[in-house]
Formats: structure tokens, sequence, C-alpha cells
């Protein structure tokens, strides 16, 4: 069984404190290496870190002088540590200010009878928080205020398809070094440059009234983002048993297979019991095509063609109808360090690679 709670290998929260230290290290006129060694010293020493091993190097930014080093020369796996390079790069590529804007645009004409005669564009730039996070209750939030957009501007039809469209970045979606059992989850999800709710769908199951009665099923969003089917039963109350990371008393397997959105679910929760799952969505612009296809159509605005995705460079006379600004590149950055959140590291990974080099791409962002 694949367990989307399983142990992650992990970078322990010790790096808190000693980034606590060092910002208030900042503050001193002219630290002295003695005084700055004596101050880690005391903080690495702490019985709590006696199984850590520390790789540390403080460098003065006016002289580069060495100014504290603790095993600076050995090889460490820094894990989640370099979603600090990836930020910091994103903020001086972009600055703390800086939006990414999400567009609707069109090359049809839009006649007297509110139609626009052609494709519609879902245009992604690489925001990461086309989600509920800064609207809470409200996933869907950016999509409707551009559908509002849409319906101030006369437009009740539109006569071809809602085109999810990620030219934005280039290349693998995934990282070359991550593992085939980490695919299906939260933490394995595709990057892409039009992304709904961070590339999920979160599903649960619970345990129907009576042992053998099918589990209830429930996954958000629910869109057609992924297909789970599931002949998860119910089964008796088990004893209790030492907390698990994955449910409680649960026995529930998951098959999927690679690049696929088809979902089975086998097994059975107990009474009284749960499983729960964040699932990553193959094809991430596709997802977001259709959340917003169906955002409009519960505006009032009929989508006769349907959905799809395009990398190809837009039309040369599309025009921009409606736009949804993220949050600050600050704000941005504050999500992917105080949460660890891996695709929106990813995402802005690629983003400095777009900004410096002109191409979205992980392998232009390390040049």
């Amino acid at each position: 069984m694949l367990d989307p709670f399983r142990a992650r290998p992990a970078v322990r929260n010790i790096s808190a404190a000693a980034l606590a230290f060092f910002t208030s290290a900042t503050a001193w006129a002219d630290p002295s290496p003695s005084r700055l060694r004596n101050a880690i010293d005391s903080i690495v020493s702490r019985p709590d870190f006696a199984a850590a091993f520390w790789g540390i190097e403080v460098r003065s930014l006016s002289t580069g002088r060495t100014l504290y080093a603790r095993n600076a020369e050995k090889a460490f796996r820094p894990a989640s540590n370099m979603k600090l390079v990836t930020t910091a790069a994103a903020l001086d590529a972009y600055g703390p200010d800086a939006r990414l804007r999400t567009t609707v645009e069109t090359a049809g004409r839009l006649d007297g009878l509110g139609r626009v005669l052609g494709d519609v564009y879902l245009v992604g730039r690489g925001d990461p928080n086309l989600s509920a996070r800064f609207t809470p209750g409200r996933p869907t939030a950016a999509f409707e205020e551009m559908a509002d957009a849409l319906v101030a501007a006369g437009i009740r039809r539109v006569e071809g398809r809602v085109i999810g469209h990620e030219g934005a970045f280039t290349g693998e979606r995934r990282g070359s070094d991550w593992g085939w059992e980490d695919l299906a989850w939260w933490y394995g999800a595709e990057v892409s440059a039009l992304s709904f709710a961070d590339n999920v769908v979160e599903v649960s199951l619970k345990p129907g009234e009576r042992v053998g009665d099918p589990a209830v099923l429930e996954a958000e969003p629910r869109h057609g983002c992924l297909t789970v089917s599931s002949s998860v039963t119910t089964a008796a109350a088990a004893p209790p048993a030492p907390e698990a990371p994955g449910g409680e008393n649960e026995t529930v397997s998951l098959l999927r297979e690679p690049g696929s959105n088809d979902v089975r679910l086998a097994g059975h929760v107990p009474l009284g019991g749960k499983w729960e799952g964040r699932l990553a969505v193959g094809d991430p612009a596709l997802c977001a095509a259709r959340v917003f296809a169906d955002v409009l159509e519960a505006k009032g605005i009929r989508v006769m063609g349907g959905v799809s995705t395009s990398s190809a460079p837009l039309p040369s006379d599309a025009r921009v109808l409606a736009t949804h600004d993220s949050p600050s590149i600050a704000e941005i950055v504050g999500v992917v360090n105080k949460k660890s959140q891996n695709l929106h590291a990813e995402m802005l990974l690629r983003l400095v690679g777009l900004k410096v080099k002109g191409e979205g791409s992980a392998a232009k962002s390390h040049e």
C-alpha cells in the first residue's frame, strides 16, 4: 500500500533556531568570530540536537571572510533547505512586491449577441496560489473574479473551447530524481504554469452505517480532475491501536498507472475510522481549464467547445478580457518557506529561469 502520510525524508526544524539566530545576528554592528562561534555553538550543542549533523558556513557580506565554519567541507543532502536558495533567487529576480498575472484572452470576435466567436485562453504565468490559500473557503475565487469580468463585458457564450495555456513553463514537469512512488501524492505534484489548488485533489473515505456497507467517498475539487473509483467497504471497529500516520486502523490500497488520472481504491475502513489522501493531478492545466469552464457555466456563460490545453504561442491578435494578480512574491515566498511547499518552490525555480534567462525551465534556472 502506498501511504500518503508515510514518514518523509526531511530536515528537522532545527534550522529554524539557527535562522532565528542569524536574523538577530544581522543587528550586530561588527560580530567578532569568537562571539559568533560561541553563540552558534550554544545552539548546536543543545541535547535536543545530539543526533543531528550540522554543516554551517558564515561569511561576511562585506569582505567575504569566513566568520564561522562547522563541517563546511562535508557533502550534505540539502533537502528542503534548498528552498531558501530558490526563494532568495526569486526575490532577487522579481523583487518582493512583484505579482504574477493570470489572464483570460481571446482572438475571437465578440458579436452583438454576447458570443465569443472562437476559443478563450486561460493563460497561466506561474501563480502558485490559484486556490483557497488566500481566500479561505473559496478555492475558485480567482476564476470567479475573471468570470465576473467576462459577464460585465457582456459575454454570454463561448463558441469555441476554454484552453488552459501553460506555455510560460517548458521542459520536464517533474524532477529527475523524484521517486516514482511519490508521483501519486501531493508532494510529487506535476509542475505547470497554470496550476489550480496545488494540483491536488483531496480524497476521503468514511465508513458506512454497517459492516459491509460501501465506504463513503468524497473528493474536492469535484471538476473531473481525477476519476476516483472505490470498492472500499466498512469493517468492524478495530481495537485501539497506536496512532498511525495514514488514519485510524484503516487498510486502503491505491492503484494508479503512471501518468493516469484514473485512481482505484480498495480495502476497508472500520466503523469510527477514516482514510484521507491528497492525490496529485496529472495534466494540471487541463484540470484548471475544466474548473474555469465550470465557473463560467455557473455564471451563465455557456462553453460550447469543451476544454483543452496548449503550450504553443498565443495568437498574435489575442486580447485580454480579464486578469487576476497573485499575492506578492514576498507572500508567495512565505508560503514556500513556512509550509515547505514543494510545488510552489518548483514553480518559483522556473519563474527565475523565465525572468533571468527568458525560458521557464528548470534547466535554465540552474544556469
